[in-house]
Formats: structure tokens, C-alpha cells, sequence
């Protein structure tokens, strides 16, 4: 449970709803006066780099193709289809029953149907790039190549998959 990614996160929340963040971030003016402000600049330095790394990461993992007999073709296609067809269905489902609810108190003052794009194009998104940097940290060869393979056959099917749940999410905003 506790992984850099998750660590990050609670750090994050920690900071941003206690004073702390008034020292890191100059949240009145917005000049750059916060004492330690210097550190908030040094660490988005680090985030910034953080997105091009992870691709080479992953670049680097997809680049040697798995053998169609090292995959273990039940399991890839299995997760791919839960990962590509399942989860971007049942977020479907939950928008959809969000949407038709005439409460609706949770989407006062936002903007509906971007909520709803960003949400559903993040459920529907191949799985994360973080998982590939842990398991080149931690994972053993089998992991890797298990978890590249599987990784493999979700991009392969990434795109008929987006631009399907693409569709279904503008047809659920004309409704």
C-alpha cells in the first residue's frame, strides 16, 4: 500500500490543508515570497521531469516485444479486457446514474461535462505508467516480462478501446 506514489499523495494532502503550505507557497499574493518557497520550485523542477522518465521507463519495457509463446495469452487478454472494457464500463454506468440523478448537489457550480470527459477517459486508459517504474524497482525478471507483456496487449487494444468509450461518453452527454 505504501508505494512512492501513495506516499507522495498523503505528503501532498498533508501539506496542502495545513499552514505548512503558506510557508512552501505564497498563497496571498502569489509573488513568490513564502519563506521556503524555494523548495516548492526545486521539487516541481523534480515533478516536471517525472512524466518524460516514467516514458522511457516504459519505452524502454515495450521496446523488447515479448514472444508470442512467453505471453501468457489468458491472463494478458484477461487483464486487458478488464483494464479496457469492464472499468470504463462500470465508471459509465456510475456517470450515467450520477447524471440522471435530479439532486445532482455534487456537480453544483462544476462544469458537467468536462467532470464527466475527464472521468471516464481516465477510466478508460491503459494502466499506469507508474506500475512499470515499481516493477523495474522491485519486480523480479518474471515480473517484468509478465507485466510487459501485459502492458503490451493494452496498448495494442488501446486504441479501438478509446475511441469506442470515446463515442459512448459524447452519446452520454447528449442525452
Amino acid at each position: 500500500f505504501l508505494v512512492p506514489p501513495v506516499i507522495a499523495v498523503i505528503c501532498g494532502l498533508v501539506i496542502g490543508v495545513t499552514p505548512l503550505r503558506g510557508v512552501l507557497v505564497d498563497t496571498t499574493t502569489f509573488r513568490g515570497k513564502a519563506p521556503l518557497e524555494f523548495i516548492f520550485n526545486s521539487v516541481a523542477k523534480f515533478g516536471g521531469a517525472a512524466v518524460p522518465m516514467v516514458m522511457i521507463v516504459l519505452g524502454g519495457s515495450l521496446a523488447s516485444i515479448p514472444s508470442a509463446r512467453a505471453v501468457h495469452w489468458p491472463t494478458a487478454v484477461g487483464v486487458a479486457l478488464g483494464r479496457l472494457l469492464i472499468v470504463p464500463a462500470l465508471a459509465w454506468g456510475l456517470f450515467y446514474l450520477l447524471l440522471r440523478d435530479p439532486t445532482a448537489f455534487y456537480f453544483r457550480g462544476l462544469n458537467i461535462e468536462s467532470c464527466v470527459v475527464v472521468g471516464l477517459l481516465l477510466s478508460c486508459a491503459p494502466t499506469a505508467n507508474n506500475i512499470v517504474v515499481m516493477a523495474e524497482l522491485w519486480g523480479a525478471p518474471e515480473t517484468k516480462q509478465a507485466l510487459a507483456s501485459m502492458i503490451f496487449v493494452q496498448y495494442c487494444l488501446a486504441p479501438v478501446t478509446l475511441t469506442a468509450w470515446i463515442v459512448v461518453t459524447v452519446a452520454l452527454l447528449r442525452l
